[in-house]
């Protein structure tokens, strides 16, 4: 030790380290729980269309936060207004199914599908805005933990990969992805 200046600066380092990793942890953590929730409560609109769209823009969202070049702030200010469009998204597409999946439907399958566009429109009204608040305080999580992790602390990376439900091919069954079975 040479000081107790420099012990005082030391300890204010591992510290300020400290404190960085745990709110970044928290905010990894918090942002893939409710990422995975938003991630399996989109299913429940029953529309496939949604759910692909909803993970494309996800993906690019988290791509441009990474890709900034403005850094922390940049990276924290692209994942908020992500977070904010993703809110304003999920409502506007809710309420646009009640009108839009009906059709959609009888198109495809005459009045038989435009009763099932119906339920769809319906549980979409009720879900697609739940999930659009999913995804934004994800997004707004995930800004948090890389704004922490731009500070020079390693972001946490998961140990497993998330339980997701996913639909199967051609039909409107659900099963559950990313599990492990027991050995």
């Amino acid at each position: 030790m040479e000081s107790p200046r420099a012990f005082a600066q030391g300890v204010a380092r591992g510290t300020g380290g400290l404190a960085a990793a745990v709110v970044g942890g928290l905010g990894a953590s918090a942002a893939g729980v409710t990422g995975a929730l938003s991630q399996n409560v989109s299913l429940l609109a029953g529309d496939r269309e949604y759910a692909a769209d909803r993970q494309r823009r996800r993906r690019a969202v988290q791509q441009s936060a990474r890709d900034s070049s403005a850094g922390a702030a940049g990276a924290a200010g692209a994942v908020a207004l992500g977070g904010a469009e993703a809110v304003v998204r999920g409502v506007g597409e809710g309420i646009a199914g009640v009108f839009l999946q009906p059709v959609k439907g009888a198109q495809k399958e005459g009045v038989g599908g435009f009763f099932k566009g119906v339920a769809k429109g319906i549980a979409g009204v009720a879900v697609k805005p739940v999930v659009g608040v999913l995804d934004g305080a994800s997004a707004v999580l995930d800004g948090v933990s890389s704004g922490v992790s731009a500070g020079g602390v390693a972001p946490a990376s998961p140990l497993a990969p998330p339980l997701l439900l996913a639909p199967l091919p051609d039909s409107d069954e659900l099963v559950l992805q990313g599990s492990t079975g027991l050995a």
